[in-house]
């Protein structure tokens, strides 16, 4: 008789039953023993036959342990109790079930701006890595609006979700993948959204009707502000401002007066300096830079206060090359408030050069790798194209790209 095939195992709660499936071209079984093995020294720690006619068979709760990896063999018997061939072993792990959800927003929640930083935690008890994480945003009807690039970084766990419309809602979900295949999932999250507008300085747009004439007029709050230098001598890239050996100074037009919130963007930057003033006759603050002997970058926010200075800092950050500062000056009944975040830059690719010969045209920076293969002739590939697993174990999906890199043990 032919032998059964087991199919894949992924990892799961040995504190519970587990259907183990397989597959079978021979006659219609009608008993099935399954056999299951320690990993290292393959000594038969569960082996039953049942009788059943269906291709699966089950291993009853705490038969195994969480933590440990184990091996299962089935055999099936037809009619007249023959014998099948005895199938390959399929390993496994035995694992608690992972924590995956967002620790900082619950199914209901409120929000009261147009963006919410969303925080996703995971934790598995016996230390299996997590591979891969995607953010995703529906709208009230649970259809997709976007969704995140893929992240393979548990550096990357706190995710922006911007642009929520007011009087709102939506779902926010996160999907991911352990190390020995599990899928992670933290369902439909509901959010509320009620933008606050306390004050109606802030309102977006006023509309005035002149009875008499019959003529609407429609002001706001927002206004243009210009600098005091020829626009045309700095460079514009990508919506930002090249400021490298040179400053910005605004005459008019900026008011550090009430309630305000100020946010900036800078990228490329790793530097000691005076990023920004602002003052008049009453009021004011400066925010500033500042890097230590051990890399770290901190921003600093002061605003004067009588005798004593009002000093606020940012947490310590270590920038890649590619990565941008949102930087948020807030200001609520003369009370200020300093929020940083640093995130990846995802205009800016790291290309690679696959092939036998190294490319003709000069790498650009050092955002480009030429790696030897057998391939000809040579291609360049797109950082976005290349999925990278860095664990000690070869993934067991992978993302069914060409472009996969597996490397062994932990990153340098």
């Amino acid at each position: 008789m032919a032998k059964p095939i087991i199919n894949y195992i992924y990892p799961f709660d040995a504190t519970q039953d587990k259907r183990i499936t397989f597959t079978y071209t021979g006659d219609l079984p009608y008993k099935n023993r399954l056999i299951i093995y320690d990993a290292e020294t393959l000594s038969v720690m569960y082996d039953v036959t049942s009788a059943s006619r269906v291709l699966y068979c089950t291993l009853p709760a705490d038969v195994c342990t969480n933590g440990q990896k184990f091996a299962a063999a089935i055999q099936c018997f037809d009619a007249n109790n023959e014998p099948s061939g005895l199938s390959d072993k399929t390993f496994f792990w035995c694992l608690d079930e992972p924590s995956f959800y967002f620790s900082n927003i619950e199914s209901g929640y409120v929000v009261t701006t147009s963006s919410l930083f969303a925080e996703l935690l995971y934790y598995q008890p016996q230390d299996e890595d997590l591979m891969q994480f995607q953010f995703f945003i529906y709208d009230s009807k649970q259809v997709l609006l976007a969704q995140s690039q893929v992240y393979y970084s548990t550096d990357y766990l706190t995710y922006k979700y911007s642009g929520l419309e007011n009087e709102k809602i939506y779902y926010i979900r996160a999907k991911g993948l352990t190390q020995h295949g599990t899928e992670l999932d933290t369902d439909f999250i509901e959010i509320d959204v009620h933008i606050d507008y306390d004050d109606e300085g802030f309102t977006l747009i006023d509309v005035d009707c002149n009875v008499n004439s019959s003529i609407v007029t429609y002001y706001t709050n927002f206004v243009i502000v210009n600098s005091v230098e020829d626009g045309s001598t700095y460079e514009y890239e990508d919506s930002y401002i090249n400021l490298t050996n040179t400053s910005l100074h605004y005459a008019s037009g900026i008011s550090v007066t009430g309630d305000f919130l100020l946010c900036i963007k800078i990228k490329e930057f790793f530097d000691t300096a005076t990023l920004l003033e602002a003052a008049d006759d009453y009021y004011g603050f400066t925010l500033s830079s500042y890097v230590y002997d051990n890399a770290e970058l901190r921003f600093k926010l002061t605003v004067p206060n009588g005798l004593t200075p009002y000093i606020l800092y940012s947490e310590p950050f270590i920038p890649e090359p590619n990565d941008i500062f949102i930087i948020y000056i807030k200001r609520v009944s003369d009370v200020y408030q300093l929020y940083v975040y640093m995130t990846e830059n995802p205009e800016i690719n790291t290309n690679m050069f696959f092939g036998v010969e190294e490319p003709e045209e000069e790498l650009p920076e050092r955002y480009d790798k030429w790696v030897t293969t057998e391939n000809e002739p040579t291609v360049e590939v797109l950082e976005g194209d290349v999925h990278r697993y860095i664990v000690d174990d070869e993934p067991v999906v992978l993302a069914q790209d060409m472009y996969d890199i597996w490397i062994g043990g932990d990153e340098e």
